[in-house]
């Protein structure tokens, strides 16, 4: 088995809305020689392409058998059938085959609205695509209707109807009014139905309606500000807050609900920090800390994710006895509590002296305070997993074994009115390994970034390193932007000229590692024209016909419009059995193969999403 070939003229051209066709598709072991392949078995997909990119659609399904189903869409759309088979190819063949071997082939139609003739409505210009449309109460817009005419030149398909032949109904003014021109005002919250009706020039009544919800959505939110923000350990505070749409005029907004969340060390939303936790009321409940430690708290609108508020709260030690140890990081700084430790930054050796006893222990009442550092022969310590740290029990010695979370405990017994009393403390040691190198390449290799378009990048860093991720900067964001946790460049779309961007890549991980090379990414310009030609010669495109010798092969070419806009093309020949198209590796080039007398229409798309194409007429003789 060869190649994969759809069936000429056993495919539908288009389909509508709740139609349905058996696609056709044969696999050849020699179509030349008539020699179908004894696997006739086909893996049957449908995608549609969204800006040069095939994705998976829900405008279509496709069952094992090749069964082709259109669901309900408002517009003309084109969609991309797939047949692939499922036996490999033979390892000499390399055009119409996947990555993993397999032939394929494509077939594109369009699809279309169930009726001929649909009315559409819009409002304030963009389609009512869903059932039910929101609005603030005290808001207006305006409806405008459509008739679609799914069988017209594409471009022309809308043709806005006539005022003084349409209507418009709301089934409930108290909520919402529309007048004869269509404008809407809305009243108070609620629900109405908004009818519209429209004849043609030929007197055809069209109607259409769909449900107005009347509600106050959410603007914003805010935190009612507590009494205190001050937290000890074990105590709670539940916090209040309020969805608005708009507070000056003091309206709220009808959905109240709202996520409680803290943003914990990395940055990253939480339920838990060290120092506290949150309910999903909104109720804080301080934890047990040795030093004073801030906790910020955000509120999100459920219904609105983009209006969020957010208080600070500072939790603080029991008023207790306490006791704390620290550990000296890279820069000599002391911390407690949880510490990242970089195993492959520091040295075996000089790790043994990072852990130090500069605790003290706050007695309350009037016995005296004792300084932890003039007894720290009294401490003993001990580890959580020996297999991760080693901890001598007297001096407190490290020995680190491999990465992984470890607690150690420090215990202290002292006697006070009499009576001995033991004070521990603990300290948590994440061991890591730091980000020391970073590679970047582009997720798919030798993609294009065309203006307007987006292209992901990713970092590589060395195999051993515990948190990969890295931040993104561009040197330059004239004429582009980068996602700075995701890597993905948008370029702008105004740009007219090639341009290139210098990417930078920082690990997140705070040891400083940044990429060993800046990446340099091209921007190429979106083509305007496509010049196409044939063996080097310009096609004639006031002519647009190029006569072929029959059994000769031809490279197909084009340049484009404006300088610097890439080449790269879509070829497609209407007839391959007369005019066949394939991808020659060794030159990077399209070659037509002139297979039998005949004439066939030629297509080149520009792939970088511009939607330009161009099309000639051969003739095989």
């Amino acid at each position: 088995m060869k190649e994969v070939l759809f069936n000429n003229g056993a495919n539908p051209e288009y389909l509508r809305s709740g139609k349905s066709a058996t696609m056709k598709a044969t696999a050849w072991t020699d179509f030349d020689k008539d020699v179908k392949a004894a696997n006739q078995k086909m893996k049957w997909e449908v995608f549609e392409n969204v800006d040069g990119i095939l994705e998976k659609t829900s405008k279509a399904t496709i069952t094992s058998s090749g069964r082709l189903n259109v669901k309900e869409i408002k517009k003309n759309a084109t969609i991309v059938v797939r047949a692939t088979s499922v036996e490999k190819a033979p390892e000499d063949v390399i055009d119409g085959v996947n990555d993993d071997g397999y032939a394929f082939a494509e077939y594109t139609l369009r699809i279309k609205p169930a009726k001929r003739t649909t009315f559409l409505l819009k409002m304030d210009g963009e389609l009512i695509s869903e059932n039910t449309v929101s609005m603030n109460g005290g808001t207006e817009a305006y409806i405008e209707g459509y008739l679609y005419d799914s069988d017209a030149a594409e471009g022309t398909e809308e043709t806005l109807v006539d005022p003084d032949s349409t209507t418009f109904d709301s089934s409930k003014e108290s909520v919402a009014t529309i007048n004869e021109y269509g404008d809407i005002k809305t009243l108070k919250t609620g629900t109405t139905t908004i009818t519209v009706k429209t004849r043609d020039a030929g007197g055809t009544l069209y109607t259409t309606k769909f449900t107005l919800k009347v509600t106050n959505l959410v603007e914003e939110v805010q935190i009612t500000a507590p009494k205190s923000t001050d937290l000890r350990g074990g105590q709670s505070l539940t916090l209040k807050a309020t969805a608005w749409t708009d507070y000056y005029d003091n309206l709220k907004a009808t959905n109240q609900k709202v996520t409680w969340r803290l943003v914990g060390e990395d940055g990253e939303f939480t339920t838990s920090t060290d120092a506290a936790s949150i309910s999903s009321s909104g109720r804080v409940t301080a934890k047990t800390v040795t030093e004073n430690t801030p906790v910020t708290v955000v509120a999100t609108s459920v219904e609105n994710p983009g209006a969020v508020d957010s208080v600070e709260l500072m939790i603080r030690p029991k008023l207790a006895c306490t006791m704390t140890a620290y550990f000296a990081n890279l820069e000599g700084k002391d911390e407690t509590g949880t510490v990242y430790v970089p195993m492959n930054l520091i040295n075996a050796d000089d790790l043994r002296n990072y852990l130090t006893v500069n605790a003290y222990i706050s007695i309350p009442g009037d016995v005296e305070d004792d300084d932890l550092s003039e007894i720290t022969d009294a401490v003993t310590w001990s580890t959580s997993s020996k297999s991760i740290v080693k901890v001598d029990s007297e001096t407190g010695a490290l020995q680190a074994l491999k990465a992984g979370k470890v607690t150690l405990t420090a215990k202290y017994v002292k006697e006070i009115s009499g009576k001995k009393t033991t004070f521990s403390t603990k300290i948590t040691l994440v061991l890591v390994n730091a980000v020391t190198e970073i590679d970047i390449v582009q997720r798919v290799n030798n993609q294009k970034l065309y203006a307007g378009k987006t292209l992901a990048l990713r970092a590589i860093t060395n195999p051993n390193a515990t948190n990969k991720r890295v931040k993104w900067s561009l040197e330059d964001d004239t004429y582009a932007t980068i996602n700075p946790d995701s890597g993905v460049i948008t370029a702008k779309r105004t740009v007219t000229t090639p341009q290139t961007l210098i990417v930078h890549a920082k690990a997140v991980d705070g040891y400083g590692a940044e990429e060993g090379k800046a990446l340099p990414i091209t921007i190429y310009p979106l083509a305007t024209k496509i010049l196409p030609s044939v063996d080097g010669t310009p096609v004639d495109m006031d002519v647009k016909k190029v006569d072929l010798n029959l059994g000769q092969e031809y490279t197909l070419g084009a340049t484009t419009e404006p300088d610097g806009a890439a080449t790269d093309m879509k070829w497609t020949s209407s007839r391959t059995t007369v005019a066949y198209i394939k991808f020659d590796k060794d030159t990077g080039s399209y070659v037509l193969e002139a297979k039998k007398k005949g004439t066939a229409v030629i297509k080149a798309a520009a792939l970088d999403g511009s939607g330009k194409t161009v099309s000639f007429t051969v003739e095989v003789s």
